[in-house]
């Protein structure tokens, strides 16, 4: 993102008036267990602009945490 290589394990899309920023952590439901929750450590993010006058949503670029 911006001439620097990140990686990632996925990216989460959110609105644009979500607040996250680099070193962030997520913690998100699971996709097979609804008690269990994920954390998720913020790579990189980026605002994506329609080019007219607002940011549509945010992406979040994360690595999943290994426990």
């Amino acid at each position: 993102i911006a001439g620097k290589e990140t990686p990632y394990d996925a990216f989460v899309c959110t609105s644009g008036t979500f607040l996250v920023g680099e070193n962030d952590v997520l913690l998100l439901p699971s996709s097979t267990s609804t008690a269990i929750s994920t954390r998720y450590h913020v790579r990189a993010v980026r605002r994506v602009y329609d080019g007219y006058t607002t940011i549509d949503h945010t992406c979040a670029f994360v690595t999943k945490e290994v426990t």
